[in-house]
């Protein structure tokens, strides 16, 4: 008995690696420069566009409003360095902004963020430059959430720590296609003003990402008494969270990102979403159970991006029973 089942076991094991290799293949995009990375996404993901979002690559308060407000655009996003590089005539900002034949730039985030010197370049090329712009990441985002509600009036809102987007990373490609806005709070103290932007946006559905350890409880129970649903997600891991909205989509490739490496993550989750991919999170190249449990039900090609070549050879290794290596 014991040899029957071992010989099935090695069968199985060759069908699969052998259905890995001639169906499902991993390739990989190593990139450590994320104005670089943003337009080589930008490339594979959109052709001409009106519409350009901009937003400093270091803001990541800022870069998750921005693609809120991109998706609301239908739009692409560059991340750039707020330096004089970006006014130069031959820098890969003006040349992605000619490839796109862009006409309407927004940029997310205040002057310290985006200068006043790459927005007057922008105008000089006869491009209308609209900044939404903030004194903090709440204010910014509250302004973002103005401006995509006036044009398509949401039910739901995400509010998140203003330090930590764990939560948000993990399903943020999730969010973005159900429409729901995002907010940044102080979780350390209750801040009566979400409450405020609620009532004003007619929004009744509230979901908190953290646990309360993180953001008040105060949250619940303050909103609940001015008559809002609440919903709480309070995951046990990143990979949890991220598992969850990505388990019973039909999508048609695997995007791999380092959930440390979040501004890439990010990016990916807003790409893949225009494309029917998915983004899987993993953590310098070891994947997560769940992870497993994905590529178990269904194996399409993958791409891995990162800045580090180490973690996608340790991916590999990792998935090797899944795919065809590139």
């Amino acid at each position: 008995m014991k040899k029957i089942l071992v010989v099935f076991l090695c069968v199985l094991f060759f069908c699969t690696t052998s259905y890995a290799s001639e169906k499902s293949k991993l390739d990989k995009f190593i990139e450590d420069d994320y104005s670089r990375l943003s337009i080589e996404i930008n490339k594979k993901t959109f052709n001409k566009n009106v519409n350009l979002v901009i937003v400093n690559e270091k803001k990541e308060s800022d870069i998750i409003s921005a693609l809120s407000f991109a998706n609301m655009k239908k739009s692409p996003v560059m991340l750039i360095k707020n330096d004089e590089k970006c006014s130069q005539e031959d820098s890969p900002i003006l040349k992605e902004i000619d490839r796109l034949a862009v006409k309407n730039v927004y940029i997310i985030g205040g002057e310290k963020s985006v200068s006043e010197d790459i927005s007057d370049t922008l105008k000089l090329k006869g491009i209308i430059v609209t900044r939404i712009g903030g004194k903090n990441r709440v204010e910014v985002s509250n302004k973002v959430i103005e401006e995509n509600s006036n044009v398509n009036p949401p039910d739901t809102l995400v509010i998140c720590d203003m330090k930590n987007f764990n939560g948000i990373q993990a399903q943020m490609a999730y969010y973005l296609k159900n429409g729901y806005l995002i907010s940044f709070v102080d979780g350390e103290k209750y801040d009566d003003s979400v409450r405020k932007l609620l009532i004003d946006k007619g929004i009744s559905n509230v979901i908190i990402v953290q646990p309360s350890s993180v953001l008040s409880k105060e949250y619940d129970v303050k909103l609940k008494e001015s008559g809002l649903k609440v919903t709480r997600e309070n995951y046990n891991s990143i990979y949890e969270a991220n598992y969850s909205k990505n388990s019973n989509i039909k999508y048609s490739k695997i995007i791999f990102t380092e959930y440390k490496d979040r501004r890439a993550s990010l990016l990916a989750s807003y790409a893949g979403l225009q494309k029917n991919y998915i983004n899987v999170l993993v953590n310098e190249g070891n994947a997560d159970l769940t992870t497993k449990e994905i590529l178990s039900r269904r194996t399409t090609d993958g791409v891995y991006i990162g800045n580090n070549e180490l973690f996608f050879k340790k991916l590999a290794q990792k998935l090797e029973l899944f795919y065809e290596i590139d």
